[in-house]
């Protein structure tokens, strides 16, 4: 082989050699300078890869089920592990003007309000975490009272009722806490008259119930429960007006949004709790619409709380306008928006208002 094609093919191989170095030693720098300059991972400062895969931000208003043991079924507040799925006891508790105030409102974890007769509302309170020393007036038992009460498994403390309430109550084997039957867990106070003078405690009425040998636990279908909206996402102020029938008995809830709750008027009046004499303030009002007939010359009428139909959700300053729904009286009822998603509620006091279709609902334009 001539000794100049040797040569020059030596010299190739020096070059091909030389531009491989070359570009090893380039990236080496390169990789090296990146990870010198590139700013540090912090929990301030992340570093985010794969920029191209969608990123999850946390909500602060993330829906949470009642998985935990430390919050109450039925409100979703935090509370006392032994507390948490105590069996509810529900309270008939009347809304004549000669009942005002009532005592024991505040501390409920529910309140039901719907006409019994004549025009003249009552509630239907639902205690399950907390303790309340004194609760009333209580009064007599409907059939829809019956019926809701069902659905919580809870034990229903009332002064006598209507035929349809008591065979409603026999129907359907609702743990009975009728004073008729358990007048030591009630007591007649002398500041008031008949028959708006008869209070009891959940105290009371929970020794009376264990007496009787009735469950003290139990489990029941529950809301879903989130964390509050963030203040900044809250309306500076408003308001809903719910017209059951004459003017002292419509009520108006002003929102409040340091607090996020909606502090409660009836007969155009601030609606006290007679106990701490502090106005009434609720974290949501879900507003039932359905059928309510008149059945008898006396007045009674008869609610339908089964099925499904129109309803109004308030809460965080906005309006949810949707459907309630239930299947059975063994459910409770449940609330779901335009697009059939169940509408998770703030934790804290609920008022669940049930009215007919003739019925108004007054609040501002704009809608969540």
């Amino acid at each position: 082989m001539p000794f100049q094609n040797i040569k020059g093919r030596e010299n190739i191989l020096k070059k091909i050699l030389i531009t491989l170095l070359v570009l090893t030693l380039t990236g080496a720098v390169a990789f090296t300078l990146y990870f010198r300059l590139r700013p540090a991972e912090t929990s301030e400062n992340p570093i985010i890869e794969n920029v191209d895969e969608d990123i999850e931000i946390k909500d602060d208003s993330v829906v949470e089920e009642n998985t935990s043991e430390n919050y109450c079924l039925t409100c979703g507040q935090e509370t006392a592990p032994e507390n948490a799925n105590l069996r509810p006891l529900a309270v008939i508790i009347e809304n004549h003007p000669a009942a005002r105030p009532q005592s024991g409102l505040e501390d409920a974890c529910i309140v039901y309000e719907v006409v019994a007769e004549g025009g003249i509302t009552r509630f239907l309170a639902i205690y399950t975490h907390k303790n309340c020393n004194n609760i009333g007036p209580v009064r007599s038992v409907r059939k829809y009272f019956a019926e809701i009460a069902k659905g919580y498994d809870a034990m229903l403390a009332h002064c006598g009722g209507s035929p349809t309430g008591y065979l409603a109550i026999k129907e359907l084997h609702l743990a009975d806490l009728d004073e008729f039957a358990n007048s030591g867990a009630y007591r007649r106070v002398s500041s008031r008259k008949m028959p708006h003078n008869l209070y009891t405690s959940t105290k009371r009425l929970r020794e009376r119930a264990e007496k009787k040998n009735f469950a003290s636990n139990v489990s029941y279908e529950s809301f879903k429960f989130k964390n509050d909206a963030p203040l900044e996402k809250r309306p500076e102020e408003t308001y809903a007006i719910i017209d059951f029938s004459t003017p002292k008995f419509k009520v108006k809830y002003e929102y409040n949004r340091e607090n996020n709750s909606y502090s409660r008027f009836m007969g155009g009046m601030q609606h006290k709790d007679s106990n701490s004499g502090k106005q009434l303030e609720a974290k949501n009002i879900l507003v039932l619409i359905t059928s309510i007939r008149v059945v008898d010359k006396i007045g009674r009428v008869d609610i339908s709380t089964l099925g499904s139909g129109p309803a109004y959700a308030f809460l965080d300053g906005t309006v949810i306008t949707g459907r309630w729904t239930r299947e059975s009286l063994s459910n409770t009822i449940k609330f779901y928006d335009q697009s059939e998603k169940e509408i998770a509620l703030n934790r804290g006091q609920t008022w669940i208002e049930i009215i007919s279709p003739d019925k108004k609902v007054d609040f501002p334009e704009f809608q969540g």
